[in-house]
């Protein structure tokens, strides 16, 4: 007669308990995640893994096997929806048009858990299903308030005697730490006729934009093709300082009205964001973002 009430109490907590257990993260960078699909229709495959790493800012690079698309990179979104749902969209931007399906991830415990893709490409519409598994890591650098995200730009400025505009941007963006966390960006300048192109690289104006954990203080350095700096800034309202290159090129302090010109968005006035003018002659060179 005492033993049944205690047993159907003991029962009543442990449903409770199970009720309340809490999988999903609140977010979700420094982590792999495998993907096995279970099932799919086009412009999914119905087979294949995809292997993801997920880091700061948002972005991801990812490997495959099976029937699913080549590796590449891309961005993805993530929002938890309940105690064990969450919102997981990864877009893939080394292909055009970019492939943005949508999807969500629902966590049996806290490392696996099922998901699920829509979206269309190509002219199919389709879905995806299937299993995952989620390794969260830990950053080889805990990142600090002066480290984050960043994106390096080029932009070739009109008007050049003898040249033809074939470039109008390029633009990549990546996490900045510590050390040789660093972002490294390159271009070449050919045929016989110098070049002038805007380099920018924007951290703290991130982060107006919506991206979170934005570099809150880049250095802008571009480098011949021997690894020499031609210039370095520290904030686009100050002039860039001369390296030692011997490279004959001319850098100019950039402007908002040379940015407009080339169709970059704005940067405040005064933020730290880094830009220069350059005008090159025919070469190889290299952008390295590093964090101040």
């Amino acid at each position: 007669m005492i033993i049944k009430p205690r047993l159907g109490f003991l029962l009543l907590v442990a449903m409770q308990v199970s009720a309340f257990a809490q999988f999903a993260p609140a977010s979700l960078n420094y982590a792999m995640m495998t993907q096995t699909l279970t099932s799919g229709t086009p412009p999914f495959a119905s087979t294949g893994e995809v292997n993801m790493g997920l880091m700061l800012g948002n972005w991801f690079s990812f490997s495959t096997t099976g029937d699913v698309a080549p590796s590449g990179l891309g961005t993805y979104f993530y929002g938890q929806t309940g105690p064990n749902t969450a919102v997981f969209s990864p877009a893939r931007t080394n292909i055009s048009p970019i492939f943005s399906p949508s999807g969500t991830l629902t966590f049996t415990s806290a490392t696996t858990g099922t998901f699920t893709l829509n979206g269309s490409y190509g002219g199919a519409t389709g879905s995806a299903r299937g299993t995952f598994v989620l390794t969260v890591l830990q950053p080889l650098v805990q990142p600090a308030a002066i480290t984050g995200v960043a994106i390096f730009e080029v932009y070739e400025m009109i008007g050049e005697s003898g040249s033809t505009r074939r470039l109008t941007n390029i633009s990549t963006r990546a996490f900045v730490g510590t050390g040789g966390q660093v972002l490294i960006g390159g271009f070449t300048v050919g045929g016989t006729a110098t070049q002038t192109v805007l380099i920018r690289a924007v951290g703290p104006t991130l982060g107006a934009l919506g991206v979170a954990g934005a570099l809150a203080a880049p250095i802008l350095t571009l480098n011949d093709a021997g690894g020499t700096a031609i210039a370095v800034n520290t904030g686009w309202s100050k002039a860039p300082v001369l390296g030692a290159s011997q490279v004959r090129s001319t850098i100019q302090q950039a402007t908002s009205a040379s940015m407009a010109s080339v169709g970059a968005f704005a940067l405040p006035t005064g933020s730290a964001d880094s830009a220069m003018i350059a005008t090159l002659p025919a070469g190889s060179y290299t952008v390295i973002v590093s964090m101040q």
